[in-house]
């Protein structure tokens, strides 16, 4: 009753008010200077003065308004000079709308003005999309097991625990997003505009319901054969969307609307009509014309399907349209890893044992997935390779290798890593997370990925810390490791010390606190002093992954202006 009653009151000021449905609030006439115009509503209401309890106790002809309990002239409210019409009104009224303040309402309070001795907010802005639930929010109740489609889960006692979950990224990029002093609420302001889609979730409660599906005129069950094509088809449903529905993608043809994509293959499938906007992924191959070198047949995006809106049907408007990467547009980022992955790392105060192993590689051969597709072979070359030769090895190059799955590298995972010198970054169906399980853990990444991009490796320069090695000299791997002086390793191996923050995601107060929370547990039981190298980089948000995407953005921004 009482919403029904300030409603009533709305409509029946002199002139009428306008009633904004979404958020129950009572703003100024839209023919009024500050009043609520017919835009969109967010951006409208932050430009329009919330009227609250501002009625005025008369009516322009003088007339006793008999439901006032205000003092306000009506002069006051809509005169010239009154609340609704002047910059500076005559009469400073209440401003009682959560998220705004000041005399005039203008001050929105999570990004107030700064003083006059504190430096001005920082660039870029990035307006965070509020998109039509189905694109994100509501793709999280068709999520039955609770490690899917998030980067932390809630446990006993209101506690958070992050996971390792795959695709964790999507939804920790968007609470990022939506947390960061760059977020603006104005979209006049933005310099870029974030487009929350959570397309990795959708691969995983794809089919097993008949929602969410896109494009929504098929049936959703069953479907989960071919789910790249329906996250290729949410990506454009959701362009649709927001250039229908909102004025900003014209304003420069979505070049400053940033897309991320974290599934295995990144964005090689990505609709033609967002290539030209920041795509953000884990995959950087280059080479084009490419074709999926995914195992999984339902992540197969060389396969044709046709649909009404696509005339030449869906690989001539996706993967035959663009590479999978292009390095002046498009950002390759690391992988979500909780601080808990990588605990016993030297870096976060972890005793550093005798690095014993040579070269170390742990994971799935994909020896009984079918053709070469999966890690372009490289995977199941190496296996062949080390296990016909690895005695001649052992015996003439003394070098201790550690190669396969967990029968062949068994014990704990960042011990190894934290024993080892080499660590073998190779391919999967797509990316690969062994650049942050090696970076984190102080162990020289070997990469074997002919023609793709690490995280950051268009921005900074990987020789200092890393080893390339094309994918047709597997051969000669040991050798090649072997000619690098101890000097030189000594070298990157500090390189790596200065570089690893790059590929941590900390600019999240939950995950700080976890990192101190592993560093203090560190420092009790291995009686760390936690001034080792690259440990200055632990309990920071300084120059990790997130800050390293707006330094990127803001470069590119300046490079405009």
């Amino acid at each position: 009753m009482a919403t029904l009653t300030y409603g009533l009151l709305c409509c029946v000021l002199q002139p009428p008010g306008v009633c904004d449905d979404d958020v129950g609030e009572c703003f100024c006439p839209s023919e009024t200077t500050y009043g609520l115009k017919p835009e969109n509503g967010a951006a409208a209401r932050l430009k329009a003065r919330p009227m609250n309890n501002v009625h005025p106790k008369t009516t322009k002809e003088g007339l006793v308004v008999p439901w006032s309990w205000k003092t306000h002239s009506y002069d006051d409210v809509f005169g010239p000079d009154g609340w609704c019409n002047a910059a500076n009104p005559k009469r400073y009224l209440d401003c009682l709308l959560d998220g705004l303040a000041g005399p005039t309402c203008s001050i929105h309070t999570e990004q107030a003005p700064p003083a006059a001795d504190t430096p001005n907010r920082k660039r870029p802005f990035i307006y965070v999309y509020d998109l039509p639930p189905e694109f994100n929010a509501h793709m999280m109740q068709y999520r039955v097991d609770k490690n899917l489609c998030t980067s932390r889960i809630f446990e006993a006692s209101n506690t958070s625990r992050f996971i390792n979950y795959a695709y964790s990224l999507e939804t920790h990029f968007h609470e990022l997003m939506l947390t960061t002093e760059h977020r603006t609420l104005d979209p006049e302001e933005a310099d870029y505009f974030y487009v929350p889609l959570h397309v990795s979730c959708l691969a995983d409660v794809i089919g097993k319901a008949d929602k969410p599906i896109f494009p929504d005129d098929v049936p959703g069950v069953g479907m989960w054969h071919f789910r790249v094509y329906h996250m290729s088809m949410m990506m454009r449903e959701a362009w649709k969307w927001i250039s229908t529905n909102l004025p900003y993608w014209d304003r420069k043809k979505g070049t400053d609307h940033i897309w991320l994509m974290t599934h295995d293959e990144g964005a090689c499938y990505a609709p033609i009509e967002i290539w030209n906007s920041v795509l953000i992924t884990h995959w950087g191959r280059l080479d084009m014309p490419h074709g999926s070198n995914s195992s999984y047949p339902a992540d197969d995006y060389s396969r044709e399907r046709e649909h009404p809106s696509l005339p030449h049907g869906w690989l001539a408007d996706s993967s035959h349209a663009h590479p999978c990467h292009d390095p002046s547009r498009h950002l390759v980022v690391p992988v979500f890893k909780p601080p808990e992955h990588y605990r016993h790392s030297i870096y976060l105060g972890g005793p550093q044992p005798p690095r014993d192993i040579f070269l170390f590689f742990r994971g799935d051969i994909g020896l009984n997935r079918p053709g070469c597709k999966y890690s372009r072979c490289t995977r199941q070359k190496l296996w062949d390779l080390l296990y016909k030769r690895k005695d001649m090895w052992l015996r003439e190059k003394h070098v201790n290798i550690v190669f396969g799955g967990g029968q062949e590298a068994p014990g704990d995972y960042g011990n190894l890593l934290t024993r080892s010198k080499f660590c073998l970054v190779l391919t999967g169906d797509g990316w690969s997370a062994r650049y942050e399980d090696s970076t984190s853990h102080g162990c020289i990444p070997v990469i074997v990925m002919d023609n793709t991009l690490g995280p950051f490796e268009s921005q900074i320069d990987y020789s200092k810390f890393a080893i390339r090695i094309g994918e047709h000299h597997l051969g000669s791997i040991v050798d090649t490791l072997l000619a690098i002086p101890p000097e030189a390793l000594a070298e990157m191996q500090a390189n790596l010390a200065d570089a690893w923050m790059r590929f941590k995601w900390s600019s999240h107060q939950l995950v700080q606190d976890n990192v101190n929370k592993v560093m203090e547990g560190n420092q009790v039981q291995h009686k760390a002093d936690l001034k080792g190298p690259g440990i200055k980089w632990a309990p920071t948000e300084e120059n990790d992954a997130f800050s390293t995407v707006i330094q990127w953005l803001f470069h590119k921004l300046e490079a405009q202006l």
